[in-house]
């Protein structure tokens, strides 16, 4: 269970873009498929889903929302719709997360209305989820999570492409200090906090997702580097990035303590792995909502 802090809030399922912005690295979206017609609720009955969906309002009052994503499905506790759409779309823009903006074209009460969420997959489901690697094992509960959203609150949606500023992970001057995993059919997986990274076998697409959702822009993997990787990457985070992703998607546990006078991720980036970051302004997508309704209890 994690609280999740004004400007600091995140949907263990999500590890992606901002400003409800879907590029290529995070959601695996296409800007070909801009302008793409809105997504139909049943269309999500081909999708993976819960077996066991339980919502209710939540009318305590308080600011205090939780969500867990656990090995047989996702809980939430007094957490407004929007930041669950967040993460089930790979999101991750800070003023969407903390409530200081909406998602385009959704109503004021996705932000402003509390549920209680408890969701549960089936037996089949979780042995069949245990198979796949731990990145596959996010995407696959975003999906439900997906489907959970069209089949309960009506949620449709579609995505428009737009110039957006953003980064380019690129090869810094004295070139990589990673190590190349040398079996292409390594199962990836990481340990991770909000100062640090420690990730195997792991394409660096998935190192530019990462960094995405710590520091609230698109992140294009431009290296030109193929194959998987072993790296290590600690620094010193600013007062607003966000924590990384949890036990869906990596692990939190034994990662070092972290040094007040270590580098920023941006110096660490060129100082450990041989990598810089380069402001760009690229074409990536933005969700914008159709339409959603208030879900029926039960």
């Amino acid at each position: 269970m994690r609280k999740l802090n004004v400007g600091r809030k995140l949907l263990l399922f999500a590890a992606g873009s901002m400003a409800v912005i879907v590029p290529n690295a995070f959601g695996h979206a296409s800007a070909a498929q801009s302008g793409a017609a809105p997504q139909a609720a049943n269309a999500a009955a081909k999708m993976p889903a819960f077996e066991v969906v339980s919502i209710r309002p939540n009318k305590s009052g308080s600011d205090d929302d939780r969500t867990n994503s656990t090995p047989d499905g996702f809980t939430a506790r007094n957490v407004p719709l929007q930041l669950v759409i967040l993460g089930a779309y790979h999101i991750g823009d800070s003023d969407l997360m903390s409530g200081a903006r909406l998602i385009p074209g959704a109503p004021s009460w996705i932000q402003s209305d509390r549920y209680d969420i408890q969701a549960k997959m089936s037996d089949s489901d979780i042995a069949e989820l245990r198979k796949l690697s731990s990145d596959q094992q996010a995407e696959q509960k975003r999906l439900m999570l997906q489907s959970l959203l069209a089949d309960r609150f009506k949620l449709t949606l579609h995505r428009e492409t737009k110039e957006a500023s953003a980064y380019a992970l690129v090869i810094a001057k004295n070139g990589p200090k990673m190590k190349k995993e040398p079996d292409e059919a390594a199962t990836g997986g990481y340990h991770s906090s909000h100062t640090y990274i420690e990730d195997h076998a792991a394409p660096l697409v998935d190192l530019a997702s990462r960094l995405a959702f710590l520091l609230g822009r698109p992140v294009l993997d431009k290296t030109g580097l193929t194959g998987k990787y072993d790296f290590t990457l600690q620094w010193m985070p600013d007062s607003g990035q966000a924590s990384m992703p949890g036990p869906d998607s990596g692990q939190q546990g034994n990662a070092p303590p972290s040094d007040s006078s270590g580098p920023s991720i941006f110096t660490a980036l060129q100082e450990q792995l041989g990598l810089k970051l380069e402001s760009i302004t690229a074409p990536v997508e933005h969700i914008v909502i159709d339409h959603v309704e208030r879900p029926s209890e039960n």
